[in-house]
Protein backbone atom coordinates (compact mmCIF):
# COMPACT_ATOMS: atom_id res chain seq x y z
CA UNK A 1 0.00 0.00 0.00
CA UNK A 2 2.87 2.36 0.81
CA UNK A 3 4.32 1.83 -2.69
CA UNK A 4 0.93 2.44 -4.28
CA UNK A 5 0.49 5.66 -2.31
CA UNK A 6 3.95 6.80 -3.39
CA UNK A 7 3.22 6.13 -7.04
CA UNK A 8 -0.11 7.94 -6.84
CA UNK A 9 1.68 10.92 -5.30
CA UNK A 10 4.29 10.81 -8.07
CA UNK A 11 1.56 10.56 -10.71
CA UNK A 12 -0.13 13.64 -9.23
CA UNK A 13 3.14 15.58 -9.39
CA UNK A 14 3.62 14.51 -13.01
CA UNK A 15 0.08 15.48 -14.05
CA UNK A 16 0.39 18.82 -12.26
CA UNK A 17 3.63 19.49 -14.12
CA UNK A 18 2.03 18.61 -17.47
CA UNK A 19 -0.74 21.07 -16.71
CA UNK A 20 1.87 23.69 -15.76
CA UNK A 21 3.66 23.17 -19.10
CA UNK A 22 0.36 23.74 -20.88
CA UNK A 23 -0.23 26.94 -18.90
CA UNK A 24 3.28 28.18 -19.68
CA UNK A 25 2.93 27.61 -23.43
CA UNK A 26 -0.57 29.03 -23.53
CA UNK A 27 0.34 32.19 -21.60
CA UNK A 28 3.47 32.67 -23.68
CA UNK A 29 1.45 32.49 -26.91
CA UNK A 30 -1.13 34.91 -25.51
CA UNK A 31 1.54 37.39 -24.38
CA UNK A 32 3.12 37.10 -27.84
CA UNK A 33 -0.22 38.17 -29.34
CA UNK A 34 -0.35 41.14 -26.94
CA UNK A 35 3.18 42.10 -27.91
CA UNK A 36 2.27 41.97 -31.59
CA UNK A 37 -0.63 44.34 -30.97
CA UNK A 38 1.77 46.79 -29.35
CA UNK A 39 4.22 46.42 -32.24
CA UNK A 40 1.52 46.97 -34.85
CA UNK A 41 0.36 50.38 -33.65
CA UNK A 42 -0.10 53.13 -36.21
CA UNK A 43 3.00 54.92 -34.94
CA UNK A 44 5.20 51.84 -35.33
CA UNK A 45 3.87 51.19 -38.84
CA UNK A 46 4.70 54.74 -39.79
CA UNK A 47 8.22 54.41 -38.36
CA UNK A 48 8.70 51.22 -40.35
CA UNK A 49 7.69 52.97 -43.57
CA UNK A 50 10.33 55.61 -42.92
CA UNK A 51 12.92 52.96 -42.15
CA UNK A 52 13.43 54.40 -38.68
CA UNK A 53 12.16 51.48 -36.63
CA UNK A 54 13.53 51.25 -33.14
CA UNK A 55 11.84 49.58 -30.19
CA UNK A 56 10.33 51.92 -27.66
CA UNK A 57 11.16 51.23 -23.98
CA UNK A 58 7.66 49.79 -23.55
CA UNK A 59 8.03 47.46 -26.51
CA UNK A 60 11.48 46.38 -25.36
CA UNK A 61 10.11 45.59 -21.89
CA UNK A 62 7.37 43.37 -23.34
CA UNK A 63 9.89 41.71 -25.65
CA UNK A 64 12.18 40.94 -22.69
CA UNK A 65 9.31 39.34 -20.75
CA UNK A 66 8.43 37.26 -23.80
CA UNK A 67 12.00 35.97 -24.13
CA UNK A 68 12.22 35.15 -20.42
CA UNK A 69 8.92 33.29 -20.32
CA UNK A 70 9.76 31.48 -23.56
CA UNK A 71 13.09 30.22 -22.22
CA UNK A 72 11.42 29.03 -19.01
CA UNK A 73 8.67 27.27 -20.98
CA UNK A 74 11.20 25.27 -23.01
CA UNK A 75 13.06 24.30 -19.83
CA UNK A 76 9.86 23.02 -18.22
CA UNK A 77 8.93 21.12 -21.39
CA UNK A 78 12.34 19.46 -21.57
CA UNK A 79 11.79 17.97 -18.10
CA UNK A 80 8.87 15.96 -19.47
CA UNK A 81 11.13 14.33 -22.04
CA UNK A 82 13.91 13.16 -19.75
CA UNK A 83 14.51 9.38 -19.70
CA UNK A 84 12.75 7.31 -17.05
CA UNK A 85 16.08 7.12 -15.17
CA UNK A 86 19.56 8.56 -15.60
CA UNK A 87 22.74 6.39 -15.81
CA UNK A 88 23.06 6.54 -12.02
CA UNK A 89 19.58 5.08 -11.60
CA UNK A 90 17.89 8.28 -10.42
CA UNK A 91 14.30 8.25 -11.65
CA UNK A 92 12.67 11.18 -13.44
CA UNK A 93 8.95 11.94 -13.24
CA UNK A 94 8.81 12.16 -17.03
CA UNK A 95 6.64 10.89 -19.86
CA UNK A 96 8.98 7.92 -20.32
CA UNK A 97 8.70 7.00 -16.64
CA UNK A 98 4.89 6.89 -16.57
CA UNK A 99 4.50 5.28 -19.97
CA UNK A 100 7.20 2.64 -19.55
CA UNK A 101 6.72 1.84 -15.85
CA UNK A 102 2.95 1.71 -15.68
CA UNK A 103 1.08 -1.47 -16.50
CA UNK A 104 -1.19 -0.81 -19.47
CA UNK A 105 -3.59 -3.32 -20.93
CA UNK A 106 -3.23 -4.07 -24.64
CA UNK A 107 -6.25 -1.87 -25.33
CA UNK A 108 -4.79 1.00 -23.28
CA UNK A 109 -1.34 0.62 -24.85
CA UNK A 110 -2.76 0.97 -28.36
CA UNK A 111 -3.93 4.44 -27.33
CA UNK A 112 -0.92 5.39 -25.21
CA UNK A 113 1.81 4.41 -27.69
CA UNK A 114 0.85 6.88 -30.47
CA UNK A 115 0.48 9.68 -27.90
CA UNK A 116 3.99 9.08 -26.61
CA UNK A 117 5.34 8.82 -30.16
CA UNK A 118 3.75 12.13 -31.15
CA UNK A 119 5.05 13.96 -28.06
CA UNK A 120 8.57 12.60 -28.50
CA UNK A 121 8.53 13.50 -32.20
CA UNK A 122 7.75 17.13 -31.32
CA UNK A 123 10.56 17.16 -28.76
CA UNK A 124 13.00 15.65 -31.25
CA UNK A 125 12.05 17.77 -34.27
CA UNK A 126 12.08 21.01 -32.27
CA UNK A 127 15.28 19.96 -30.47
CA UNK A 128 13.77 20.82 -27.09
CA UNK A 129 16.25 18.78 -25.05
CA UNK A 130 19.19 19.95 -27.16
CA UNK A 131 18.22 23.56 -26.62
CA UNK A 132 17.89 22.95 -22.88
CA UNK A 133 21.31 21.32 -22.67
CA UNK A 134 23.21 23.54 -25.11
CA UNK A 135 21.55 26.94 -25.01
CA UNK A 136 19.43 27.57 -21.94
CA UNK A 137 21.34 25.64 -19.28
CA UNK A 138 24.87 26.21 -20.62
CA UNK A 139 26.77 28.69 -22.77
CA UNK A 140 27.92 26.12 -25.29
CA UNK A 141 30.45 27.99 -27.42
CA UNK A 142 29.74 26.15 -30.68
CA UNK A 143 26.01 26.68 -30.32
CA UNK A 144 26.39 30.41 -29.74
CA UNK A 145 28.85 30.75 -32.62
CA UNK A 146 26.28 29.22 -34.95
CA UNK A 147 23.79 31.89 -33.89
CA UNK A 148 20.78 29.59 -33.44
CA UNK A 149 17.29 30.86 -34.24
CA UNK A 150 14.53 28.96 -32.52
CA UNK A 151 10.91 29.31 -33.65
CA UNK A 152 8.15 26.72 -33.43
CA UNK A 153 5.01 26.98 -35.59
CA UNK A 154 1.96 27.66 -33.45
CA UNK A 155 0.02 24.80 -35.03
CA UNK A 156 2.68 22.35 -33.84
CA UNK A 157 2.55 23.76 -30.31
CA UNK A 158 -1.24 23.42 -30.36
CA UNK A 159 -0.99 19.78 -31.48
CA UNK A 160 1.62 19.06 -28.80
CA UNK A 161 -0.49 20.52 -25.99
CA UNK A 162 -3.64 18.74 -27.14
CA UNK A 163 -1.74 15.42 -27.24
CA UNK A 164 -0.12 16.11 -23.86
CA UNK A 165 -3.59 16.67 -22.39
CA UNK A 166 -4.76 13.31 -23.72
CA UNK A 167 -1.76 11.49 -22.22
CA UNK A 168 -2.15 13.30 -18.90
CA UNK A 169 -5.81 12.28 -18.78
CA UNK A 170 -4.79 8.63 -19.30
CA UNK A 171 -2.28 8.76 -16.44
CA UNK A 172 -4.76 10.62 -14.22
CA UNK A 173 -7.44 8.01 -14.82
CA UNK A 174 -5.03 5.05 -14.56
CA UNK A 175 -3.90 6.05 -11.07
CA UNK A 176 -7.44 7.03 -10.02
CA UNK A 177 -6.43 10.51 -8.91
CA UNK A 178 -9.25 12.55 -7.35
CA UNK A 179 -11.95 10.45 -8.97
CA UNK A 180 -14.69 11.94 -6.77
CA UNK A 181 -15.93 15.40 -7.79
CA UNK A 182 -13.05 15.59 -10.25
CA UNK A 183 -13.12 18.96 -12.00
CA UNK A 184 -9.97 18.54 -14.09
CA UNK A 185 -10.34 19.39 -17.76
CA UNK A 186 -7.72 17.81 -20.00
CA UNK A 187 -8.93 19.36 -23.25
CA UNK A 188 -5.80 21.41 -23.95
CA UNK A 189 -6.68 22.19 -27.55
CA UNK A 190 -6.90 25.90 -28.53
CA UNK A 191 -10.68 25.77 -28.03
CA UNK A 192 -10.49 23.94 -24.69
CA UNK A 193 -11.57 25.65 -21.47
CA UNK A 194 -8.04 25.47 -20.09
CA UNK A 195 -6.59 27.69 -22.81
CA UNK A 196 -9.53 29.98 -23.54
CA UNK A 197 -8.95 31.93 -20.32
CA UNK A 198 -5.31 32.76 -21.05
CA UNK A 199 -5.74 35.58 -23.59
CA UNK A 200 -7.62 37.60 -20.97
CA UNK A 201 -5.04 36.71 -18.30
CA UNK A 202 -2.24 37.72 -20.67
CA UNK A 203 -3.82 41.12 -21.32
CA UNK A 204 -4.13 41.67 -17.58
CA UNK A 205 -0.52 40.57 -17.03
CA UNK A 206 0.75 42.89 -19.79
CA UNK A 207 -1.32 45.74 -18.33
CA UNK A 208 0.32 45.18 -14.91
CA UNK A 209 3.78 45.12 -16.51
CA UNK A 210 3.08 48.40 -18.29
CA UNK A 211 1.74 50.04 -15.11
CA UNK A 212 4.98 49.13 -13.37
CA UNK A 213 6.96 50.44 -16.34
CA UNK A 214 5.07 53.74 -16.26
CA UNK A 215 5.51 54.13 -12.49
CA UNK A 216 9.24 53.48 -12.76
CA UNK A 217 9.64 56.18 -15.38
CA UNK A 218 7.56 58.91 -13.72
Amino acid sequence: MALLDKMKKNATIFCDHCEWVCRCWSMNLAIFDCLNLEMQSALVREKLKRGEFKQTPKERLLHDHLLMSGSYTLLETAKLHDPAADPQGNENLSIAFFVERTYWTNKEWKRIKPLKKSLNRFCSEQKITTWRNKYFAHHDRKTFEEGPIHTIPRCEIDDYLETLGKLTAKVWKKWELETENDSRNFDWSPSGQMRLSHPKEAKEAVACILVGHKARNQ
